[in-house]
């Protein structure tokens, strides 16, 4: 299955919990729910108040008119029921005729194109294609009264160039040195918080912004290099380190791992939960062929690089 000709197009509807239409949804429930339960979950969203807290005043409450909550069990379900007709629309009937041989992978994966989770919709085609799957989706979202947000839209094709990648890594570089230093402006040096306080605000505020996408692009050594050389920078600047002094101890003194290490720990969860899988999930289907060496993929490359980290192994023994 060669996926070199492929655009991926990623990309969330703006706030998009707040504008969803309520009504459709307890329209699609009516045929599928008791009215005793669907009167249960309508009662939960449409009998709603709402207080801003601005400069310590308090608006006035009042109901919101569109939207489901915010951080409710609930919410992501019901935005799925509000988005459920899109993959209908955009993908292609399938013919099952002679020639289909019940091989998933050679024959239904190419017909596949458009993966949608929560408020995410991955767009799957070529680029002759991917323009009319664009206003398919921009007609769906006219017919349902909500907007697409361009400025969370990525789009990816798929390349062995690792220069894709590094500038990606340098954005992430970018972002925590920025954090980095507005955090040293208030505690985040050597004269300022406790040595072990200040590498747990790195771990959770710094760190994590390094760690951004890390799970799911291929990391080279170049890269890697490149994580620990800003990670030793910051960590020298906690300690007050000279700039070329060895960050071994510091790291060692408050248990931070090496990048590669970082990547490996970012990466086996999702290695480990696609052993688990329920068989009928469409990535249970693909794994016999991703994680085959002829096919070349990034998964089979992701899974010998993560199972042979030494504290991988560990955690395995």
């Amino acid at each position: 299955m060669s996926m070199h000709t492929y655009l991926y197009n990623d990309f969330e509807d703006a706030e998009t919990y707040d504008t969803v239409d309520r009504s459709y949804i307890w329209r699609e429930l009516q045929p599928h729910l008791c009215p005793a339960l669907l009167g249960l979950i309508k009662n939960l969203f449409d009998h709603v108040q709402i207080e801003i807290l601005l400069d310590n005043r308090v608006s006035y409450r009042f109901s919101p008119v569109t939207g489901v909550l915010q951080g409710s069990i609930l919410s992501p379900f019901l935005y799925s029921i509000y988005i459920n007709r899109l993959p209908s629309i955009l993908r292609q009937p399938l013919v099952l005729d002679d020639s289909f041989s019940g091989d998933i992978v050679s024959d239904l994966i190419p017909s596949i194109n458009c993966l949608l989770d929560a408020d995410d919709v991955v767009l799957i085609a070529n680029p002759e294609h991917l323009t009319s799957l664009l206003h398919q989706c921009e007609a769906h979202s006219y017919s349902l009264g909500y907007r697409w947000n361009p400025s969370t839209c990525v789009g990816v094709a798929p390349s062995s160039d690792t220069q894709v990648y590094q500038l990606y890594v340098q954005q992430n570089i970018n972002k925590a040195s920025l954090t980095m230093n507005q955090l040293a402006a208030i505690g985040l040096n050597s004269n300022g918080f406790p040595s072990l306080l200040a590498c747990r605000f790195y771990s959770q505020m710094i760190r994590s912004q390094l760690d951004y996408g890390l799970a799911i692009s291929p990391i080279n050594n170049k890269l890697i290099q490149q994580l620990d050389v800003f990670r030793n920078q910051c960590i020298r600047r906690i300690f007050d380190g000279h700039s070329k002094s060895s960050a071994q101890v510091m790291l060692h003194m408050v248990n931070l791992p090496y990048m590669r290490t970082r990547v490996a720990t970012l990466q086996a969860p999702y290695l480990f939960r696609s052993s688990y899988l329920p068989d009928d999930t469409l990535l249970a289907h693909l794994l016999s062929y991703t994680q085959s060496p002829s096919s070349r993929s990034h998964w089979c490359k992701l899974a010998n690089t993560v199972y042979d980290s030494p504290r991988i192994r560990l955690l395995l023994s």
